[in-house]
């Protein structure tokens, strides 16, 4: 997977979008499943966070996604409402699993990548008269 550099300020904007997709998410008066945008920042995360840093950031995206149908939906039961929470859910869920699976694939190919190096550090160079003869 494709790391960004981790930096202070990156781990800021990811906080900062998680943030403004909630106020968006509470504040907004469209009945949209609003909270299927996390999936932005859980995808982002994978870039530079490893595996615990992607379950925390999901775990706060899940909890935000609660808490903003907690705010927006306590008056009244709304099936639709419901819905929309779910496929939210759902979405931030499905997505943290793809982008887990694909760190653990990456981080495979990696550790593939050092053992072959590591076992070629002890073949013996060939050397140009080692070299097989072209055929003709």
């Amino acid at each position: 997977m494709f790391r960004v550099r981790r930096t202070p300020w990156m781990s800021a904007l990811l906080i900062a979008l998680m943030f403004l997709i909630y106020a968006i998410d509470t504040l907004s008066p469209l009945d949209m499943a609003i909270a299927v945008m996390y999936v932005i920042v859980v995808l982002l995360s994978g870039g530079i966070w490893a595996r615990r840093g992607v379950l925390l950031v999901t775990g706060a995206c899940l909890l935000l996604t609660f808490l903003s149908y907690a705010q927006t939906h306590s008056d009244a039961f709304s099936e639709a409402a419901s819905g929309r929470l779910l496929v939210g859910l759902l979405a931030i869920g499905v997505t943290c699993a793809l982008v887990l699976r694909g760190q653990r694939a990456t981080n495979e190919l990696l550790a593939r990548e050092n053992a072959l190096r590591r076992s070629e550090a002890f073949w013996p160079a060939r050397s140009a008269s080692a070299k097989p003869a072209a055929s003709a």
